[in-house]
């Protein structure tokens, strides 16, 4: 048989802990310990508890992830949807969380609610891991009853804005990879390959600086990259760039300076645009038919928006519908927004279905960004090889011209 583990309240108002081996499951458990004037506090099976101990280290330097947060929030929702109590299914999914940080999380909210407070105040404890996005439904499902519904569209919306951060990573992935892989090869052929060279040149009475001005690139290269303390120099100001600019992007002004120039990156410009209006309808037409007013609904989508740029533009809608203008006119005056996207909020305003005509949008920019990530692949793919080429032409072309060069100079000689 099963062994569990339980707390209760005595009659006395003491907590007492005790283990059970006598029954075959929880809830006969249960009843055994309430026909006793216990009240149950907690109950797991042994199993479940030396599990949750034996977490292993999860490395989490940057909080929560999205991914184990979006798992937790789908598990969430199918418990809640099968009529588990809230208490046990926080306590269920806290011992099945691979993350130490959210298990951590999820104990804390357990306990709060246990001493009387209520669900929103409880995970509002943990802003900077939930955000205002998700504690506004929490709260709205909370004080309507519909709890399981809000968290299952809290669930719905973290699974597709993880499948379009798929997706762009997807497209950037492969230009990423050649580009470090040209990189690693340059490094390779010019540190180790042109050396050998190097001499030949030299002995042969070459002019390389002024007759050929590729092979001397190269070999300036070449004592840099052969240099220790210059390599040194360089790697440690590309650590302090990327550092920088990391840090940078903690700064209010400094995310919106770095958001603004993603946005407008050649060729991903349009990739960056639809993903985020994609974000913003589905928020947006989630938020609406939970039951969030307007304007406060408008405020969390700004924060949930991916983009500092793109969250000016939202903020903006914001400010003007809260002075009295109607959404579609407000989107309409702000070059972000495409006429589409202003003839359906139109079209929803009118016949009051505003959320149903976002989340249509967001699946017709979905698509959309499918078909751009697509045709952007196949165009990257022949630039991408074009550029390795020009690499290695160019390569070949230091080394060649120098060894012809001194062929000529022989043959001359003969």
């Amino acid at each position: 048989m099963p062994e569990f583990e339980y707390k209760v309240v005595t009659s006395a108002g003491k907590v007492q802990t005790g283990t059970s081996k006598q029954f075959t499951n929880e809830e006969a458990l249960k009843a055994d310990l309430r026909s006793q004037g216990f009240s149950i506090l907690e109950i797991q099976e042994k199993k479940a508890v030396a599990k949750a101990k034996s977490r292993g280290f999860s490395f989490e330097p940057f909080g929560v992830s999205p991914k184990a947060l979006s798992f937790f929030t789908r598990q969430y929702a199918a418990t809640l949807r099968a009529g588990l109590p809230t208490l046990r299914a926080l306590a269920t999914l806290q011992n099945q969380t691979s993350s130490n940080r959210l298990a951590s999380v999820l104990g804390d909210i357990t306990n709060q609610i246990k001493q009387g407070q209520s669900m929103h105040q409880a995970f509002s404890r943990h802003r900077n891991t939930f955000g205002d996005l998700y504690l506004s439904l929490i709260r709205v499902g909370e004080a309507t009853g519909g709890l399981d519904v809000c968290v299952a569209r809290l669930a719905e919306l973290m699974d597709k804005d993880l499948k379009l951060q798929r997706k762009i990573k997807a497209a950037l992935s492969y230009p990423m990879f050649v580009l470090i892989f040209s990189a690693l090869i340059v490094y390779g052929l010019v540190a180790f390959l042109l050396p050998a060279f190097t001499p030949v040149f030299m002995g042969a009475g070459l002019n390389i600086e002024k007759d050929y001005p590729i092979t001397a690139i190269l070999v300036k290269m070449s004592h840099v990259f052969t240099n220790p303390f210059l390599m040194t120099i360089v790697i440690t100001v590309c650590i302090l760039m990327y550092v920088g600019i990391r840090l940078l992007e903690k700064v209010e002004a400094g995310k919106l300076f770095m958001d603004t120039i993603k946005y407008h990156v050649p060729l991903f410009h349009k990739l960056i645009e639809m993903a985020a209006l994609a974000r913003f309808c589905r928020t947006f037409g989630i938020l609406i038919k939970s039951g969030v007013p307007l304007l406060e609904g408008l405020t969390y989508v700004a924060g949930a928006a991916g983009n500092a740029y793109v969250a000016r533009s939202i903020q903006k809608v914001s400010h003007d519908v809260q002075e009295g203008g109607k959404i579609s006119s407000v989107l309409a005056n702000i070059p972000l927004f495409p006429p589409l996207l202003v003839q359906m909020a139109s079209i929803g305003e009118e016949t009051g279905n505003l959320d149903v005509m976002f989340e249509r949008i967001a699946e017709f920019y979905e698509e959309e960004l499918d078909a751009a990530i697509s045709a952007l692949t196949s165009l990257i793919e022949p630039l991408m090889m074009a550029f390795v080429g020009a690499v290695v032409c160019f390569f070949v072309l230091g080394i060649l011209l120098p060894i012809l060069g001194i062929s000529m100079a022989v043959q001359k000689q003969m």
